[in-house]
């Protein structure tokens, strides 16, 4: 067992890691990786989670380049009610398939991204992750900040967030189902992706920068908070007037009767 320990400060709500020669402040890392995601937002017009979900994408490319090769081609036919994945092309040019059929469920073949179900599975994968980290890093950020502490900003700048993403998966994702109808190469609908949505989320992260896509989304927010308001305040104030008239109205019954 090693000397580690943690040290919490509740006043400060700074968290501190004592190791055996070295201290680290989680809230100075929570502070730098804000900072670099925004750094390289500024700079390239992608930020940390997109480039995290590009490295699940090119994890999923490497996969298949290992099994096939980068050029390997496969597709799905269906036989006997069972679907098999056919390998195209010389054998030896495939490092671990040397087969040419296999049924899709073999786990030796999962990995292999073929058809649009098991592009949208991918999808909904990164989509869900893009989510987590998204909310964490706009939380972090939101309650570091002492310059805009309203709620509606951490509200806006979240969806604005997503909404980019979306849009770039489902871009990256047409185009994968694109390249998917005209080639056998099973790497080339997910490098498709990758580069389609990348690219259209630079576009919109260069939009957004421009035009204060952002702030208008919060402003629109704050405004939407306003007209939701009202409704409540003005049935408090009828509630808190109908409550005056019935005391009233109790005062004014016990004095007539006494």
């Amino acid at each position: 067992m090693g000397q580690d320990y943690c040290q919490v400060g509740f006043q400060t709500a700074n968290f501190s890691m004592q190791g055996k020669q070295n201290s680290y402040d989680v809230e100075q890392a929570l502070v730098y990786v804000v900072e670099l995601d925004n750094r390289i937002a500024e700079e390239t017009g992608v930020d940390l989670v997109s480039l995290a979900t590009v490295g699940i994408d090119a994890y999923g490319v490497t996969k298949i380049k290992n099994s096939l090769g980068l050029t390997g081609r496969a597709y799905v036919k269906s036989q006997g009610g069972k679907q098999y994945l056919i390998l195209k092309g010389n054998p030896r040019h495939r490092p671990v398939l040397r087969g040419t059929r296999y049924l899709t469920s073999n786990p030796n073949v999962a990995h292999i991204t073929v058809g649009a179900k098991s592009l949208a599975r991918g999808v909904a994968r990164v989509t869900g992750i893009a989510f987590i980290a998204y909310t964490t890093l706009n939380v972090i950020e939101h309650l570091m900040a002492s310059d805009d502490p309203r709620l509606s900003s951490l509200l806006g700048n979240l969806a604005a967030d997503m909404t980019k993403f979306f849009i770039a998966a489902g871009a990256g994702y047409l185009a994968a189902l694109a390249v998917g109808t005209v080639t056998t190469v099973v790497a080339g609908p997910l490098v498709a992706a990758i580069f389609v949505g990348v690219a259209t989320g630079i576009v919109l992260d260069r939009l957004d920068r421009k035009y204060g896509l952002t702030e208008k989304l919060v402003l629109a927010i704050e405004q939407a908070q306003v007209q939701v308001e009202r409704p409540f305040a003005r049935l408090a104030r009828e509630i808190n007037r109908w409550e005056r008239w019935l005391i009233d109205d109790a005062i004014r019954q016990s004095v007539r009767f006494r």
